[in-house]
């Protein structure tokens, strides 16, 4: 299918996924474990990364640019290896937009659409956190964290973080209640940008009885300044699939 969608199907439809049982900690060890960075304080985001892709019958590798805002909107540009765009989106809390622009088409879906097409419940929060390396579930939500990492539910999902000699996420696990798949996101190394950090490479490992996904980020450059705008309109003449 076009490439952008198998991308983005991939980062997303892993997220209604299993629980897995954690061992029990006596109180007196989870006093003694130092409180992990987990919920980051950040509002802007913007970035340009690598890619590579292997999953759900495709493979593909390129460059895409970010612009997030959080709880707001996220937006992308991706190009081929040679520079060419072929696609441009953006992701609300109530929509996707696509435009595949090699075959001038777009693809409008309310998420109740994308839930229904994907297969997953998908929320745009889970996914901004994970572009970040962030804990994946926002405040309010409480994580309890013991000698064997961090663990936090919300609603029917978990998620379970193993932290790391420098007391960040090292790896994060996204799963729901009454499901078998898995998700996880690997972090390596650093960008420290002026409020905050990213990981600098995101691995992301995904297996469910019928898919399984492998990607690679690497953010070649991030920053958090103030973003005054999302650009984004369908060209005349694209066809609406």
């Amino acid at each position: 299918m076009r490439n952008i969608l198998v991308l983005l199907a991939g980062l997303v439809a892993f997220t209604a996924c299993g629980v897995n049982k954690r061992k029990k900690v006596e109180k007196q060890e989870i006093e003694l474990i130092k409180s992990p960075e987990l919920n980051k304080n950040w509002e802007y985001f913007s970035a340009k990364s690598s890619v590579e892709f292997d999953g759900m019958g495709q493979s593909l590798s390129g460059m895409i640019s970010w612009r997030m805002k959080k709880d707001s909107i996220i937006w992308f540009s991706a190009t081929a290896v040679l520079g060419l765009q072929v696609a441009k989106g953006v992701i609300t809390k109530d929509s996707i937009w696509l435009l595949n622009i090699l075959n001038r088409e777009y693809y409008a879906m309310g998420i109740g659409d994308a839930k229904k097409i994907l297969g997953a419940d998908v929320e745009l929060s889970h996914l901004q956190n994970a572009l970040i390396g962030g804990a994946l579930f926002n405040k309010p939500t409480n994580y309890t964290c013991d000698s064997s990492g961090c663990f936090g539910k919300f609603d029917d999902f978990t998620n379970t973080l193993k932290i790391s000699n420098e007391n960040t996420i090292a790896q994060s696990e996204l799963l729901k209640v009454g499901n078998t798949s898995s998700l996880n996101f690997i972090y390596t190394n650093k960008l420290e940008l002026s409020k905050y950090w990213v990981p600098q490479t995101i691995e992301i490992k995904g297996q469910s009885v019928q898919k399984k996904i492998h990607a690679i980020l690497v953010y070649k450059t991030a920053n958090d300044n103030i973003i005054p705008s999302f650009p984004f309109d369908i060209p005349n003449g694209y066809t609406k699939l």
